[in-house]
C-alpha cells in the first residue's frame, strides 16, 4: 500500500509541472493515474487485495460498494461530475492515441479538486481501518 501512496505523490508532482507548461492532456493522464492508485489503496485497506484492473470506473464501483462516502467525490446533492469522470476515464488511451481527446484547463482544475477530495476521503478511510 505504501507503494500506491508514493505513486500518488509522484503523479501529483508531475502533474503540477505539466500544468505550468499547459500540457493539459498529460496532466489529465496523471490525475487519472492518481485516481486509479487511490481506488487501489481503498480496496487494499478494506479487502486486503485489489483487482488487476486499470479501468477506473470498475475500481470506483468496487471501492464505493465498500465505502459509500466516496460517491460524494463525483456526485452529491449540489452537482454531478459525470462528464468530468468520463473525460478522466478516457485519459489513459486518449492522451497518447487519439487526437480527438480534449481536456481544458478548467476541466483539469475540476478534476484536481476531485482528486484532492478523493485523497482526503481515502486517507480518513484507511486510518479508520488501521485502528479497527
Amino acid at each position: 500500500m505504501k507503494q500506491c501512496w508514493l505513486e500518488i505523490k509522484k503523479c501529483r508532482k508531475e502533474e503540477c509541472a505539466l500544468l505550468r507548461d499547459r500540457k493539459y492532456r498529460l496532466a489529465g493522464f496523471k490525475i487519472r493515474d492518481a485516481v486509479e492508485a487511490l481506488y487501489h489503496v481503498v480496496l487494499l485497506a478494506f479487502k486486503g487485495y485489489s483487482y488487476p484492473e486499470r479501468d477506473i470506473a470498475f475500481l470506483r464501483e468496487k471501492a464505493e460498494e465498500i465505502a459509500p462516502d466516496l460517491k460524494e467525490v463525483w456526485c452529491n446533492s449540489q452537482f454531478s461530475l459525470t462528464n468530468e469522470f468520463s473525460i478522466l476515464r478516457h485519459a489513459r488511451v486518449g492522451t497518447f492515441k487519439s487526437s480527438e481527446y480534449l481536456i481544458s484547463a478548467q476541466q483539469v482544475d475540476i478534476l484536481n479538486k476531485c482528486l484532492k477530495s478523493l485523497k482526503e476521503k481515502a486517507q480518513v478511510l484507511c486510518a479508520e481501518v488501521k485502528f479497527k
